[in-house]
């Protein structure tokens, strides 16, 4: 069964966007393929793997519920559904259209692929793309800065997910937090893990720490774990998509409105 992750928090800046790279990239290098589907208008996903797209093409699919373009990365194992600046129509596009929280359920449905992964890149915020990501998802990751300020967001998008699976999705449910750019030497970093552990309780993810390596491997069009395999990065990301697989492969994924 393919397993749809939306990666999604209401905050910008908290590493959704390398999350859902360098997640798919340590899946796929375990033998598990995997399709990330950049909804950010920014395509910023989508650069990260080398590709430019005004995503046109994934705008026209997604609008009509019909089959996503796909394409090949350079990262074996790694396919993609690109955007770009298109994709920001698809709120006036849409707006008053019917069932149209649903068009990427439609759409991922149609879409035929090898994958056991489908890696949702959300945009920030609330709006259509967002709600269309939570609907389809069969569970939601939450990069959190390990920062207090990096927690603002966090009720939000709880929120928004208890929202989503009682209006649309009841099989919705957060799989885990995944605390990014962290420096796990300071006392900073303990606290806002510790505070994230009384909130989500064994849903705490691998923590992400920040290196040159991370922000250096955009520019080069690869995934962390092809630019700087021996990295700190890519041995955290590798840590994540373990632990992701684990909670929701193996059987280790929380009860049902747990989080609620």
């Amino acid at each position: 069964m393919r397993r749809v992750i939306a990666i999604a928090n209401h905050k910008g800046g908290v590493g959704k966007t390398a999350t859902a790279v360098n997640l798919a990239a340590a899946l796929a290098e375990a033998g598990e393929g995997t399709l990330v589907v950049d909804l950010d208008p920014q395509g910023s996903a989508s650069s990260w793997l080398g590709v430019e797209d005004e995503g046109a093409a994934a705008l026209e699919a997604f609008s009509s519920g019909a089959a996503l373009p796909v394409r090949p990365t350079g990262t074996a194992g790694v396919d993609l559904v690109a955007s770009g600046t298109a994709m920001a129509s698809a709120e006036r596009r849409l707006a008053g259209e019917i069932g149209a929280e649903r068009l990427l359920s439609e759409s991922l449905a149609r879409t035929a692929g090898p994958w056991t992964w489908v890696l949702v890149d959300c945009p920030p915020g609330l709006g259509l793309l967002s709600v269309n990501a939570l609907a389809a998802a069969t569970g939601v990751l939450v990069p959190v800065e390990a920062h207090h300020l990096g927690l603002r967001g966090l009720a939000d998008s709880r929120r928004t997910v208890e929202a989503v699976r009682r209006r649309l999705n009841p099989a919705l449910e957060i799989v885990g937090v995944l605390p990014c750019r962290a420096h796990g030497r300071r006392a900073l970093h303990r606290e806002v893990v510790e505070l994230l552990e009384s909130s989500f309780p064994g849903r705490v993810g691998p923590a992400i720490r920040e290196t040159v390596a991370l922000a250096e491997a955009p520019a080069h069009g690869v995934p962390v774990t092809r630019y700087a395999p021996r990295s700190h990065a890519a041995a955290d990301y590798r840590r994540a998509a373990a632990w992701l697989r684990e909670r929701v492969l193996d059987g280790g994924e929380s009860a049902r409105g747990e989080e609620a």
